[in-house]
């Protein structure tokens, strides 16, 4: 090869060489997502070449460009609550009792974020306790699905199973966490070994007690009947106060019940055997029944009528130092709106006394379900999964910025042993989680309305002076007849 080609074809290398390097570059993106609970931070970088020309010769550097993006984090929604809003534009009707209940006053509130949440809008059907159960009744059996859920009275819910839609699907679907309740509560909203509801409204029974009045006296806190009796006796005797507040009167379903049978468990008996025979009325229960209704002594004037609301009353107002009633009394107790400054500053709380010790405590629940006859049940089991979801309980048994939405009633363990609502409430979720974990309660039966009839009748009679062992042993023959009526005994 001669000079000339060589220079020739080495030109042409060059050429091809020098065109090469001029051409584009591809840019070359590497993007990394880093995200944390409350934010995604998204990191773009890019890499850019930057071409810089020295004596004719370019040179390339890279220059990498950071970009931080903030984009909000979605947190999963409550308690199983569906995502997307598959319901959106539904408009359900939920039937409640009791308009001047704080926690149903909180749920009515609450209503408005939820809707926000699932697009799901919720109208409340206010019914008076007295017509309550009638209108589940009534209307269930209609089938006009007037309403979409609704809650019950524990002693009722048995009798109106037929009435709602069982739950336990949607529960496995949804992960709702059952260990979370107490048991006593999940065993009164199951019939037939469905589940049919969530508890939503728990009470124990607890001993309410003026501090200050103790003190003054130099009593301790009753524990056994014995000393309840002569902490009563000494209050009545020294101070301008009764000592006890008591009811005996019959009302809509078993309120004039609920202490009595706290005596009666106490004392080692209970209502039936296990062949649904009556055993209220051996020795254990007529003891028991004399033990409680010796009480009335140190009770205000008028006793043997009073119903439950007139016994809390008499607590709230400063006219006794002792009370035993339900935990959700509490929030009256602490409301000075409701009661006197001394009973909102002084008040205390216990379990209630029993023969040789703290007894266990009487639980019970309003379980919340969908009717059987809902147009729309898909809809009304989000609006239940909602109002008893941690998140709303807490809500409502915290916020004290309002004393007719500020509640202490809730179901779940994890909110009744919650710090700040413990420090809220002055440790009254705490001590009723302690009684739930022992808790019994009434049998779940079809027939219990009637039973508690026959029972309400008769504790009325027996304030009235009637003998215990007569009525007790009248009142079993009756309960006896009706679970006959059905079969128990075939």
């Amino acid at each position: 090869m001669n000079g000339k080609k060589f220079l020739a074809i080495f030109g042409i290398l060059v050429s091809l060489l020098l065109l090469a390097a001029c051409q584009p570059e591809t840019v070359e993106v590497v993007k990394e997502v880093e995200v944390t609970r409350e934010v995604a931070i998204e990191k773009e970088v890019e890499v850019v070449k930057e071409i810089e020309v020295v004596k004719e010769v370019e040179v390339e550097k890279e220059v990498e460009v950071t970009r931080i993006v903030e984009v909000e984090a979605t947190e999963p929604l409550p308690n199983g609550i569906l995502e997307g809003k598959p319901y959106d534009g539904t408009t359900i009707r939920f039937l409640s009792c009791c308009p001047s209940a704080a926690q149903f006053l909180a749920w009515e509130k609450s209503a408005t974020e939820f809707e926000e949440l699932t697009g799901i809008t919720v109208e409340f059907v206010w019914e008076p306790f007295g017509g309550f159960r009638e209108k589940i009744t009534t209307e269930s059996i209609a089938g006009t699905g007037s309403f979409d859920a609704m809650f019950w009275i524990e002693s009722w819910g048995a009798s109106l199973q037929n009435f709602i839609l069982p739950i336990d699907e949607w529960v496995e679907r949804d992960g709702i966490d059952l260990s979370d309740y107490p048991e006593a509560t999940l065993e009164i909203s199951t019939y037939s070994d469905q589940l049919h509801g969530l508890p939503t409204r728990s009470h124990v029974y607890l001993l309410f007690y003026r501090e200050d009045v103790l003190n003054e006296l130099g009593i301790e806190p009753p524990e056994t009947w014995e000393e309840l009796e002569a902490a009563a006796q000494r209050i009545s005797e020294e101070t301008d106060m009764d000592g006890l507040a008591l009811h005996f009167a019959k009302q809509g379903t078993d309120q004039n019940l609920n202490t009595w049978v706290n005596f009666m468990r106490a004392n080692g008996t209970d209502w039936f055997d296990a062949d649904w025979k009556p055993t209220f009325n051996n020795a254990a229960g007529v003891a028991a029944t004399e033990q409680y209704l010796s009480l009335m002594e140190y009770a205000p004037e008028g006793v043997a009528t009073f119903q439950e609301n007139d016994a809390r009353t008499a607590y709230l107002q400063g006219e006794v130092a002792m009370a035993m009633l339900w935990s959700w009394s509490y929030e009256l107790m602490i409301n000075p709106e409701k009661a006197t400054s001394d009973v909102v500053v002084h008040t205390k709380f216990g379990p209630i006394p029993g023969p040789d010790g703290p007894a266990e405590s009487f639980g019970m629940t309003w379980p919340a379900g969908v009717s059987a006859s809902s147009q729309n049940p898909e809809a009304a089991w989000e609006w239940v999964k909602w109002i008893t979801s941690t998140e709303v309980e807490l809500q409502a048994i915290s916020d004290k910025s309002d004393p007719k939405t500020s509640t202490v009633v809730a179901s779940r363990f994890s909110s009744l042993t919650d710090p700040a609502a413990n420090q809220a409430n002055n440790g009254l979720n705490q001590a009723m989680a302690d009684a739930f974990q022992s808790a019994n309660h009434r049998p779940i039966i079809p027939e219990w309305p009637e039973v508690i009839d026959i029972m309400g009748t008769a504790m009325t009679e027996l304030a009235a002076g009637a003998d215990v062992q007569a009525t007790l042993d009248q009142a079993a023959a009756d309960v006896e007849a009706v679970l006959d009526r059905e079969g128990y005994y075939d």
